[in-house]
């Protein structure tokens, strides 16, 4: 909308609203500066591909999967888990988490399969495409 010139303010049918701004907004997108963006972009690329944070979470847990050794106690123990109601799955989730707050490799590795044996439909389609993209295979 144009700024209303001093005529016009003049003229006895116009009268200037008292919650007008007093200055003409600034526009944040004009040719210049999208040419600045555009300049940026082309001279400072991404690094690197963008993905969903879930998509991002889902490479961790099969990073963290890809670590962990198979083995039958590991088996046995996530078949457990899975078979346990919420409430008595949710107080081994705190004792694994509480020994994760260690920061050794195996406490972690620990919490992350023992959040791997109840996951939605969603996060298993995640990890599954995490562990997919861990493999190399494009989807």
């Amino acid at each position: 909308m144009a700024r209303a010139t001093k005529a016009a303010l003049a003229a006895p049918n116009v009268v200037m609203l008292p919650h007008a701004a007093p200055r003409q907004v600034r526009q944040r997108w004009n040719k210049e500066t999208r040419a600045e963006r555009q300049r940026l972009r082309r001279e400072c690329p991404w690094p690197g591909v963008y993905q969903q944070p879930h998509a991002r979470d889902a490479d961790k847990l099969a990073a963290t999967m890809r670590e962990a050794e198979r083995t039958p106690a590991l088996m046995i123990a996530s078949a457990i888990l899975g078979g346990m109601n919420e409430a008595d799955r949710q107080r081994v989730m705190i004792v694994l988490a509480a020994n994760a707050q260690g920061g050794t490799a195996v406490d972690n590795q620990a919490l992350v399969l023992a959040s791997l044996s109840r996951m939605t439909f969603g996060e298993a389609n995640d990890l599954r495409r995490g562990l997919d993209r861990a493999d190399g295979v494009t989807l």
